[in-house]
């Protein structure tokens, strides 16, 4: 049916041809009438278009979507219609009304969709350091039947500290109509079974036990707890980032981890000692920056750094150093290794203790 033109041209020249028959010729009036009859009805009968695709609403406003194969302008039934899967037409062409076999009349329209997607999305919550499906709490549809695109903001969130967090969701489809939905993470601190901090404490006062004695001051037994520490743990680059108490608990028990391992056994033991502390950690530039965790300590003489983790860098020694004493490592070995966020923390000492400590030996 695409090309009637060139069907009534060949019609026209089969009857030329028949025309020169002899043996045709007494019928030959008659087949030349009956073949003008039938090139006079196609020409009526077909409107001489491409296929094109036409959309059609009906009065209750379902869309029916058609490929039209050279329609004919006396017959709007959907026999000659071809359905296809197309759904938004940007333009209709013919003002017809075509009829489904169940009487629904569908009216031709010009569709834009301008309706965005809807969307819902709970609240959750997530323990320290857990890794987050943030499109597991959303869902969402379109008028379109297609499933519309999912964009997540969670730039706000900081998974490794205790606290509430916007989430902001972007919902496109396609037709470029979006919608924007805020959740709330809730990130906490993952539940402690009252043995296992008691195991961790317990484990932590007998290695003071060992290496500290009552004639020791406070900054000999924090010295203590920062050579145990360091020489007595493998850094293997992970662990249960959660809570401490787990941190300690896994320390103690396998005698190896990574950064956080460091610092939760050695403020488990500073806390056993009753040495004040302070946690600090890293402040990340992106969520590919690596993390960092260490403390603050003060054996009553200021606040100084204390970073118990080795690096294979030389002199990775940071027992009670100052703040310009750790940056001056960082600037020389790590760059932004220990960069961190003042705000809440003491204010640090400035005068450097380092003449009073052989790294080589286990005491001060």
């Amino acid at each position: 049916m695409r090309y009637k033109f060139l069907r009534i041209l060949i019609l026209f020249h089969i009857i030329l041809v028949l025309n020169g028959k002899d043996y045709l010729r007494k019928i030959r009036p008659a087949l030349f009438i009956l073949a003008l009859i039938a090139i006079v009805s196609l020409t009526a009968s077909y409107s001489y278009s491409d296929d094109y695709f036409m959309t059609y609403v009906s009065s209750d406003n379902t869309r029916l979507t058609v490929l039209v194969n050279e329609k004919r302008d006396n017959d709007t039934s959907l026999n000659d219609l071809e359905v296809s899967p197309v759904y938004d037409i940007s333009n209709s062409i013919s003002d017809s009304t075509v009829t489904t076999a169940s009487n629904t009349q569908y009216e031709p329209t010009v569709i834009t969709d301008i309706t965005p997607p809807v969307a819902a999305v709970t609240n959750f919550s997530v323990y320290l350091g857990d890794s987050v499906r943030y499109k597991k709490h959303i869902t969402v549809s379109d008028n379109s039947g297609e499933e519309p695109s999912i964009e997540v903001d969670s730039s706000a969130v900081d998974i490794e500290t205790p606290g509430s967090y916007p989430v902001i969701y972007t919902i496109r489809d396609n037709s470029g109509n979006q919608t924007s939905i805020k959740a709330t993470i809730s990130v906490l601190e993952k539940p402690i079974d009252p043995s296992m901090e008691e195991y961790a404490r317990d484990q932590a006062r007998k290695i003071l036990n060992q290496i500290t004695n009552s004639s020791m001051d406070k900054m000999q037994k924090a010295y203590a707890i920062y050579y145990w520490t360091k020489h007595n743990i493998t850094y293997t680059g992970d662990s249960d980032k959660s809570n401490y108490i787990i941190g300690a608990r896994d320390g103690f028990i396998q005698r190896e981890g990574d950064c956080y391992t460091y610092y939760s056994v050695a403020k488990i033991m500073l806390e056993e000692a009753d040495i004040d502390n302070v946690d600090i950690r890293k402040h990340r530039d992106s969520d590919e920056d690596s993390r960092h965790y260490w403390l603050l300590i003060n054996v009553g003489t200021g606040w100084y750094h204390f970073d118990s983790t080795p690096y294979r860098q030389e002199k990775d020694n940071f027992f009670m150093v100052t703040d310009a004493e750790l940056k001056g490592w960082d600037k020389k070995y790590r760059p932004g290794c220990h960069n961190y966020l003042k705000d809440g923390l003491p204010d640090l000492a400035t005068k450097s203790v380092q003449d009073r400590i052989n790294y080589d030996n286990s005491w001060l």
